[in-house]
């Protein structure tokens, strides 16, 4: 009979050999770590889709390493207040935080004050998964394409608008990228949440709006929207129908993310040890299969790699809040 502690062993030596390969015959991870439970920050309130993910990856990476990911939801301020206080926790790796995009490539540019140096403050240990949103419009309206959509909006420049969960939400900035792309001179109107947008695209009050996968899915099979475009870099997994920006001629590629980051100055080799057990997770057929029904795919990186996207979508996002004239708080 195989026993935790066999488990153990075999998992720290399918991780050895893992980390030997990826680090080209380097030294290995302490052998030691993790030496106690590991406390995994998720900066959004349990329920949410990101905090789904971190209990899947959680609870697969802790059975990997032998100690659990115990998950601490520290909500506030669209993800602000969970991502500071990984920054101020003790790099030892044993306060980690699965996270997504806006916390470090659009926070930071909306505060006079940074929070936080998305850069500086954090050690990426891997992207996790990649996501996107949806263009939609009411089943009842009659522009059917985007190519619709963008003639009526430059016949009538400024009649047109869009909705979304509020002002320098994603769904607002996507919405003004979409312009900048396009050439369309379309207004937008913020609400207080995504289901307040919704129900506007609904009763025709909006004429059009972004929405993440998992909310755009649901609407879509109901029959009461349309979804015109997606805004990542490839067609969703739940929407695979529906074509991207890019494959209708508009530039418009940004994935949505999930990644695992330490706080600064957390030892590398500790950051492999991770990114390993996070390579091992990603290759269960079955988590594949579960986060696809959240409009999700896995994506693992590695640490360079993530740490490299962190600072091209950091940038982006800069550039896109600068050209909205959103004002910093």
């Amino acid at each position: 009979m195989t026993t935790n502690q066999d488990r153990r062993r075999i998992s720290q030596a399918l991780l050895s050999l893992l980390l030997g390969t990826a680090a080209g015959g380097t030294r290995a991870a302490d052998p030691e770590y993790p030496s106690r439970p590991i406390n995994l920050i998720v900066p959004l309130s349990a329920g949410s889709d990101t905090d789904v993910i971190a209990r899947l990856l959680g609870d697969r990476m802790g059975r990997l390493l032998g100690q659990p990911f115990v998950v601490d939801n520290k909500t506030g301020a669209g993800g602000q207040i969970g991502i500071q206080a990984l920054a101020a926790s003790k790099p030892d790796g044993h306060t980690l935080s699965l996270t997504f995009q806006a916390t470090l490539a659009l926070i930071p540019h909306l505060k006079v004050k940074k929070p936080y140096d998305p850069v500086k403050d954090f050690a990426p240990v891997g992207l996790f998964a990649t996501t996107g949103n949806a263009l939609l419009v009411s089943a009842n309206s009659p522009i059917k394409t985007l190519a619709e959509l963008i003639a009526r909006a430059k016949a009538s420049p400024g009649k047109m608008n869009f909705g979304s969960w509020g002002i320098a939400s994603g769904g607002h900035l996507m919405g003004e990228y979409m312009k900048k792309l396009t050439g369309i001179d379309i207004v937008h109107v913020p609400f207080k949440g995504t289901s307040e947008s919704l129900m506007a695209l609904l009763n025709g009050d909006i004429d059009m709006m972004f929405a993440g996968y998992g909310l755009a899915t649901n609407q879509v099979q109901s029959g009461k929207v349309k979804a015109l475009a997606v805004s990542a870099k490839q067609r969703g997994p739940t929407l695979p129908t529906i074509p991207t920006f890019s494959e209708l001629g508009v530039p418009l590629a940004i994935d949505g993310w999930f990644g695992l980051i330490a706080p600064a100055g957390t030892p590398p080799d500790i950051v492999n040890k991770l990114n390993a057990a996070l390579v091992m997770v990603c290759k269960q057929a079955d988590l594949a299969d579960r986060i696809a029904t959240l409009g999700m795919k896995l994506a693992p990186s590695s640490p360079a790699d993530f740490g490299a996207l962190i600072q091209k979508d950091a940038q982006t996002w800069g550039t896109i809040v600068k050209d909205a004239n959103v004002p910093a708080e």
